[in-house]
């Protein structure tokens, strides 16, 4: 494997933000469409929290989307390929991502399926254990469950989200569009993945801070931008894996 990435991390992850901008300025109304699915679905499972009253689960909720967010981008692979060849996608294309998919992407796709469940589940026992009460609307929420056990509750889930997220970074950095390529087989997809994440930590921590920001804002903020973000997240991300991998050098 040839990596050549220049030194400057920081650079790095803002010149692959400006290329994934620019692919998404080339095909913006079918990669805006495609996202639009994503945001509609998040759209209506916050809204059953909201009916539910679970108000304490949407912070868990929301952020295992990023665990489980990279299978989203499979679609984005095919398009991306297309723009680097000079074509003009259609959105037929995403569903063709999802068809040349090999055998290993859904196994990756089980991992972080399985890896969302696992965060979820912990979530909800943290919840029961620092508060052990039932649904509450949410003029209630402040008032009958402690401050201390919602800010404990949210610290020990950041801290169990931050580790769970840190391995499912970093093996699907670079599994899925090593293995969308066909240039490695599962298992070394893996490997290579977690390796070239470790290998580049000051870059793997600034593109992972970019994520990071990025995804919150959306989902935390304003949850309509993720029709942007998401297409020029995954265009960035794709371009990450050509640098360091030295795709058609």
């Amino acid at each position: 494997m040839s990596q050549s990435v220049e030194t400057s991390s920081a650079a790095a992850v803002c010149r692959w933000i400006v290329t994934g901008w620019r692919d998404y300025r080339r095909c913006w109304w079918i990669s805006s469409a495609y996202s639009t699915i994503f945001v509609l679905f998040g759209g209506g499972v916050i809204g059953l929290l909201v009916h539910a009253e679970l108000y304490p689960i949407l912070y868990p909720m929301l952020t295992g989307f990023m665990l489980v967010a990279p299978v989203a981008v499979i679609g984005f692979f095919r398009v991306a390929e297309i723009l680097h060849t000079g074509g003009q996608p259609q959105f037929r294309d995403f569903l063709h991502g999802f068809r040349q998919a090999p055998p290993g992407i859904w196994g990756i796709a089980l991992l972080l399926g399985f890896g969302f469940l696992i965060w979820i589940t912990d979530a909800l026992l943290l919840y029961v254990m620092y508060f052990d009460v039932g649904a509450l609307p949410l003029d209630r929420v402040l008032v009958e469950l402690p401050v201390g056990r919602v800010g404990a509750f949210l610290l020990f889930a950041t801290i169990i989200g931050f580790v769970l997220a840190l391995a499912i970074f970093a093996v699907s950095a670079f599994s899925l569009p090593l293995l969308f390529n066909r240039r490695r087989t599962l298992v070394p997809a893996v490997v290579t993945s977690v390796k070239t994440v470790f290998e580049h930590p000051l870059l793997m921590a600034c593109w992972a801070a970019c994520l990071v920001v990025m995804a919150f804002f959306a989902l935390f903020v304003f949850l309509p931008a993720l029709v942007v973000i998401l297409p020029v997240l995954a265009f960035a991300g794709y371009q990450g894996y050509r640098d360091l991998f030295d795709v058609d050098r």
